[in-house]
């Protein structure tokens, strides 16, 4: 995510659209995350390997606790899933008018990720991009990133009806299938991370517990 999707938090961030402007720590949190997992899992190793009661019971209450939170942002995103669709929409729509425009690079770079990726132009369709303020003084050009065949320049004089140069579909169409396409694979990974965390949960009390019993009967 920090370095792949690098360009679409730099589209979400300078976007204009209040409440983005960090999107790109996400990443980082996970990674945070990932590395705080790592880190207990090391320590119920440890703790399992010296017979250790109180740093077994340590390590199924941290990972406890991180399982509670992967499940709460979990259930956030299912209640809030139905409003990415609007903050998409709204942050390809300001980006436009960012466009081509001196410290909008995020945007920029985001918008042609985009259009040569999914081989789609504008938010709907092509029209949109009349009147924005990369256009200067020909208010035909098409981003280069529109067209079928992308060449430095190729956009030129382009955005005239019936715009049979540059790529028909909407890119917020093709994003939301391309999203929901690898919806059940992204839930299940999550499903399966989520149920490998649980099982260590239960195995570390599970242990914890032995410990204990062994204390007292010697």
């Amino acid at each position: 995510m920090a370095i792949k999707m690098k360009d679409y938090f730099d589209f979400f961030a300078t976007s204009d659209v209040e409440g983005l402007e960090n999107v790109g720590i996400s990443a980082y949190v996970f990674i945070i995350v990932g590395v705080l997992v790592t880190i207990i899992s090391f320590l119920g190793c440890c703790a399992a390997c010296t017979d250790n009661k109180c740093m077994m019971g340590t390590f199924a209450t941290l990972m406890a606790l991180i399982l509670i939170a992967e499940v709460g942002v979990a259930v956030t995103i299912l209640i809030y899933k139905g409003k990415a669709y609007d903050v998409v929409s709204q942050v390809m729509v300001k980006g436009m008018d960012g466009y081509g425009m001196d410290g909008k690079d995020g945007v920029t770079k985001g918008w042609n990720e985009i259009q040569e990726t999914f081989t789609c132009c504008g938010v709907n369709n092509p029209s949109e991009w009349s009147g924005k303020p990369f256009q200067k003084s020909d208010p035909t050009k098409a981003p280069d990133s529109c067209c079928i065949a992308s060449t430095e320049g190729c956009g030129n004089g382009k955005l005239v009806k019936p715009y049979t140069d540059l790529n028909q579909k909407g890119c917020l169409k093709e994003f939301e299938e391309f999203v929901g396409s690898n919806l059940i694979l992204v839930g299940g990974v999550g499903l399966a991370i989520i149920f490998v965390q649980l099982i260590a949960v239960i195995t570390g009390c599970c242990l914890a517990k032995k410990m204990g019993d062994k204390e007292n009967y010697v």
